[in-house]
């Protein structure tokens, strides 16, 4: 009896909401969508859809857990960088310089999104 109260215990205490976050993206057509979730399934599911309701050739970019992400995009080419990191200020801040460094000269950052 100890032991079901127990489990009943752990299963009453929520887990981190939205912890997964999921860059899904149609470089082409220069659209993006961020979406997060409670596993990596629901994120990169939610991603996609968002993404595909906008443009036909998305494709997930990244995933990951617990963590800031942030996007930075050059229209002029369809180029793009991602970077992530525990806090919105330093993916913002990395996030252009890894855009440029693939070639791409006018890089912009577009969106910043953190599942923390």
């Amino acid at each position: 009896m100890i032991r079901a109260a127990v489990i009943l215990a752990f299963m009453s205490v929520p887990a981190h909401a939205e912890s997964f976050l999921s860059l899904a993206m149609d470089a082409g057509a220069g659209v993006h969508a961020f979406s997060k979730g409670n596993t990596v399934t629901e994120a990169q599911s939610g991603a996609m859809e968002s993404c595909g309701a906008l443009a036909g050739d998305c494709k997930i970019i990244s995933t990951r857990q617990n963590i800031c992400m942030s996007l930075a995009f050059d229209y002029s080419n369809g180029g793009f960088g991602v970077w992530t990191a525990e806090t919105a200020d330093v993916a913002q801040r990395e996030a252009v310089p890894h855009c440029a460094r693939y070639g791409n000269p006018i890089c912009h950052t577009v969106d910043t999104v953190c599942a923390q």
